[in-house]
């Protein structure tokens, strides 16, 4: 944004003047502190400073109509501002425009709203701003700017009122700086520095400022102050990741404080030749204090076989009944690389959930032999400390934040492809 902020004065009065050029009333709402006023109706550029009313430039190819009217009242940042001018800008290539409006406090002197893809920034001169040696990054209010873009922007329409004389195809040289939400701007131009400092908007911001009765047009793409939509995702899901991990790992640690209790240890022998030693039933068993586990464990004499066994808990005072299996199985034996085995002789299964109560359980084995005689061991232990359910719930509460770290990775990656600095 060319130009500096004048000093302050007293509250201006509106008045008018004749367009030299077409004959048509434009009005003064910065009176004494705007010398240059465009005039609405051909788009003639005057230099009102001058008596005469000098033509700066004739007759704008195009005319915008600015989604703010001129002469439109908002506050921003506490301060109510009128709109007094309005220029439209494109990058040195010519593709990307850009709307800037200029805003006027009689009191605290003159400010800018930008606008591009419904994204918008609200912007006011600065001159605090120090550089490091290579110039890609800015130390300002204790914010640290990296440099986004450089480019060359040159004015493609104008309208309203302006403190420095300008014409449509004046270009300056632009570096941009951001911090999101945060921009700074440094605009060069004759050897003059100007400093820029602003923030993102939105556009229901804008709009309720302006208290404009219709919405502005939606934002589209990513904006380079915009801030990041994850980011507070991110930040909650993770406070309350952490919160739900501390009650989980408290609700392990209790539990796991709690001795097993054996309830049930018995062998048995599966012999293929007698098919009624395929099921067997325990003795009762009494499952005693809060909802817990169950762990049921097999351990058989095997080589070189597997062996099966379908189990059913059943709740003797509910008859409910709950469905699990477990297999063994042990291989061994010896190749060009020596010996080696494969699997256990034991394993084991768990029941979850399971209330206070009766119980007993009906197992029925089944296995890879159908010569040999099998002995096993069938034993059932109460409250036995487990890690899986520990891990499963971690990983659970950790996908959110992941998910949301993630999001906010493709967005900063979106955000830097448009800049001359790339992904950096």
């Amino acid at each position: 944004m060319a130009g500096e902020t004048p000093p302050t004065g007293s509250q201006p009065s509106t008045t008018t003047f004749n367009c030299p050029a077409c004959d048509m009333p434009v009005a003064i709402r910065a009176l004494g502190r705007a010398p240059v006023v465009v005039c609405g109706a051909c788009g003639s550029i005057v230099d009102t400073a001058d008596s005469r009313l000098r033509i700066i430039q004739r007759f704008q190819e195009e005319l915008l109509k600015p989604l703010l009217p001129l002469g439109q009242r908002g506050k921003l940042k506490g301060i109510t501002y009128e709109i007094i001018g309005f220029l439209v800008r494109c990058d040195a290539s010519g593709i990307y425009a850009w709307e800037e409006y200029l805003l006027f406090n009689p009191y605290k002197g003159f400010a800018w709203l930008s606008q591009s893809e419904g994204h918008w920034n609200f912007i006011v001169s600065v001159k605090d701003v120090q550089g490091t040696t290579d110039d890609t990054e800015i130390a300002y209010r204790h914010r640290r700017f990296k440099r986004f873009l450089r480019d060359r922007p040159r004015i493609v329409s104008v309208l309203g009122e302006f403190y420095w004389v300008l014409s449509v195809g004046d270009e300056v040289q632009s570096t941009d700086y951001i911090s999101p939400p945060y921009l700074l701007s440094k605009e060069e131009s004759q050897g003059e520095i100007i400093w820029s400092h602003g923030e993102y908007l939105t556009p229901g911001e804008v709009a309720r400022a302006f208290s404009l009765k219709k919405p502005l047009p939606t934002p589209k793409g990513i904006s380079m102050t915009q801030p990041n939509p994850w980011g507070q995702r991110a930040l909650f899901s993770t406070l309350v990741g952490i919160v739900f991990a501390a009650l989980l790992f408290t609700a392990h640690v209790t539990f796991s404080s709690k001795a097993p209790k054996l309830l049930f240890d018995k062998p048995f022998l599966f012999d293929p030749a007698s098919p009624a030693s395929a099921k067997v039933t325990t003795e009762e068993f009494l499952v005693t204090g809060r909802t817990t586990n169950l762990q049921v464990q097999a351990s058989a004499a095997l080589e070189n076989t597997w062996f099966n066994l379908d189990l059913t808990l059943v709740n003797l005072d509910s008859s409910e009944r709950d469905e699990n299996g477990i297999e063994v199985s042990f291989y061994s034996g010896s190749d060009s690389d020596g010996a080696w085995t494969e699997g256990a002789k034991e394993s084991d299964v768990y029941f979850a959930s399971v209330e206070p109560g009766r119980y007993m359980l009906a197992a029925e084995a089944t296995s890879g032999s159908t010569q040999l005689a099998i002995p096993y061991n069938l034993s059932v232990t109460q409250s036995v400390p487990t890690t899986g359910n520990l891990v499963l719930g971690l990983l659970a509460i950790l996908l959110v934040p992941i998910v949301c770290a993630l999001g906010m990775s493709g967005f900063e990656t979106s955000r830097s492809s448009q800049s001359d600095q790339g992904s950096s």
